[in-house]
């Protein structure tokens, strides 16, 4: 199934083949660590602000009183992150796993439950699936996709396992809340794995962002089926692939332009 555009692939290849070829050397690593950490906490800031356009978060974590919302918020998500990292494993990747995370993302200290009701998401064209579903097909159906994707070893793989991942826990809903944010938070522990740096998807894309994941979902639920695709993907998901690649991409450029 090819949802992310040939070159872009191939430019992703390129920026992870380098970075891998130059990991050993002590330096380089040193100031890619720095890097890291700076691209991984942007883009912890800027889901937070995604997810609270009401609020004035600023673009670094603020110190003065007043901001203790913003403050707790992006900690827990940098908490929910740091468990993730600790704690992946692509042959045991679960429910259990995603609740432990979800319940993080929110601020608490342990497994989040799934919804028992059915609900909406303001704006959108898809209705998530209701309870039953989501438990006995949905969820099923995604973890084994996933584990397939992370069973080939291939960087490719993991990053479609990534935005795989981000795509269905939005289009599943299993939470009552923090979906966005448990989304993103798997989507960056995945590609961590494999020392693949966060995509920072920026505040002011929040409306391009919302609508490319609208178009995937509905393009899954309603064209998907119908056999409107081409090579296995709908023009929603390539969409939605694309862009999140094109993220990744920019991050990968990010670390290396010390050595451009």
């Amino acid at each position: 199934m090819k949802y992310i555009p040939p070159e872009l692939v191939h430019e992703i290849r390129q920026r992870c083949n380098f970075l891998s070829g130059i990991d050993s050397a002590e330096l380089a690593l040193r100031s890619r660590k720095t890097e890291r950490n700076n691209l991984k906490r942007r883009a912890q800031i800027h889901s937070f602000r995604i997810e609270h356009p009401e609020l004035r978060v600023p673009y670094n974590m603020p110190k003065s009183k007043g901001n203790e919302l913003i403050i707790e918020g992006v900690r827990c998500l940098e908490n929910a992150f740091q468990w993730g990292r600790e704690h992946f494993d692509p042959c045991e990747f679960n429910e259990t796993f995603l609740q432990e995370v979800a319940g993080r993302v929110l601020c608490g200290n342990g497994s989040m439950p799934y919804r028992d009701s059915g609900t909406r998401i303001t704006g959108a064209s898809v209705t998530p699936p209701d309870p039953y579903k989501m438990r006995i097909i949905e969820l099923p159906w995604f973890f084994y996709r996933a584990r397939e994707l992370f069973s080939s070893g291939d960087i490719m793989s993991i990053i479609n396992a990534a935005i795989f991942s981000h795509l269905h826990i939005v289009r599943i809903h299993p939470f009552v809340d923090g979906n966005g944010r448990t989304a993103r938070t798997m989507q960056d522990i995945i590609l961590d794995s494999q020392r693949v740096p966060s995509p920072i998807i920026e505040v002011g894309e929040r409306g391009t962002y919302y609508d490319l994941l609208d178009k995937a979902v509905y393009d899954y639920k309603h064209k998907k089926r119908a056999g409107e695709i081409t090579n296995g993907a709908t023009e929603g998901e390539r969409l939605f692939y694309t862009f999140i690649a094109g993220k990744i991409n920019a991050s990968l450029d990010k670390l290396l332009s010390d050595f451009h």
